[in-house]
């Protein structure tokens, strides 16, 4: 199966589903590889996250001859990232050290850098493709649920600024993004979790048939079953590359992972913040408190919102938390979305702070002496 995104600024991404990826006889990374390298002396620059590779028992081994069975020139030695979102703020030293690599490599316009990993890694990988040789060839596989349902499909690599999410970046698609399943079972059980909360956000924004689906999986998604994600992530890819970028819930999201200094996880972030936006939406009137607490009750049950207890500090701070969409829209005009009912999303010019400070204290732990 072979799907088509169309990228707002113009040019196509293709979206390529396989299972395996580095498997012998399996021609997808390769005939793609070919497709956009133009040139016949093309070499692919390799960039992994440091989780994946410790995390998937003889990548490296499988990789090298994978390339080596379909004659593609590695050039210079992988460069391996230790990722997540440290990777966007360590005084550039990750985009830094991977930038040297590809420039001892000596690759240019002509080869391709492959990423493979979440979505820090692909800020790191999208930046050094877009400064190395006059822009490089890219290449996206995507390895955790998140990544495959939205980071992959990024148009830009960012990166963090103090206490600022995604401060600045530039303008770098990817010539394709390949998602392979087969990877997600190697996360841990938190990321696996927080993912699937990255499913039901699209859903509650764009289908409400992918929110039943979510909640009719609860047991299957707890189990890590194989064929429940394959079935979730392709009904979210789908709705991802027919709706564009969706955004309920994100602004919340990135402004409680700021204020942790990046501790709350990125998956655990979207899960809390979808929720906030879900009650939000029933205090504003847009949505039953029914409907609300439906999506909030299905992710406590799969487990993506098991970081709320730790997060109280933060949620005691709701007027702070309010304080991230001041940031959101400088760099989201157009408002910022909400629901009208499940599966059917709206845009506020004007946001009522008050409701969304109160929606924000509703998450606050009451505790019993």
């Amino acid at each position: 199966m072979k799907m088509q995104i169309k990228w707002k600024l113009g040019g196509e991404t293709e979206v390529l589903p396989v299972k395996g990826i580095f498997e012998e006889g399996n021609s997808v990374l390769a005939d793609t590889f070919r497709s956009i390298a133009t040139e016949p002396n093309a070499r692919v620059f390799l960039v992994a996250d440091g989780n994946v590779v410790s995390r998937t028992e003889g990548l490296g081994s499988k990789i090298g001859r994978y390339l080596q069975a379909n004659s593609i020139t590695l050039a210079g030695q992988p460069a391996v990232v230790s990722a997540g979102e440290k990777a966007k703020m360590d005084d550039f030293f990750a985009f830094r050290k991977t930038l040297a690599a590809a420039i001892g490599a000596n690759v240019g316009v002509n080869d391709v850098l492959i990423a493979i990993g979440g979505g820090s890694l692909f800020d790191v990988a999208g930046l050094v493709a877009a400064q190395v040789g006059g822009g490089m060839k890219y290449i996206k596989i995507p390895t955790t649920v998140p990544a495959m349902i939205d980071a992959a499909f990024a148009d830009r690599a960012l990166f963090n600024l103090g206490n600022i999410k995604d401060a600045f970046g530039v303008y770098y698609p990817a010539n394709a993004v390949i998602i392979d399943t087969s990877f997600a079972p190697t996360v841990l059980d938190g990321v696996w979790r927080a993912g699937f909360a990255e499913i039901l956000r699209i859903g509650v924004a764009t289908d409400s048939k992918l929110v039943t689906k979510v909640i009719s999986s609860i047991e299957a998604i707890k189990s890590r079953s194989e064929e429940s994600l394959e079935d979730l992530i392709t009904s979210a890819i789908k709705l991802r590359i027919k709706s564009g970028p969706i955004n309920f819930g994100l602004w919340c999201a990135e402004k409680l992972e700021s204020m942790s200094a990046y501790k709350l996880p990125h998956g655990y972030a979207v899960a809390i913040g979808t929720a906030i936006s879900m009650r939000y939406a029933a205090l504003r009137g847009h949505i039953s408190s029914e409907d609300a607490e439906i999506v909030v009750s299905t992710l406590g049950a799969i487990g993506a919102l098991d970081s709320l207890e730790h997060s109280q500090h933060l949620i005691a701070q709701a007027q702070r938390v309010v304080e991230g969409l001041d940031f959101w829209r400088v760099s989201h005009p157009g408002g910022v979305e909400s629901i009208s009912s499940i599966g059917k999303r709206i845009y506020e010019d004007e946001i009522d702070s008050a409701l969304m400070a109160e929606a924000v204290s509703s998450f606050l732990i009451k505790r019993t002496v």
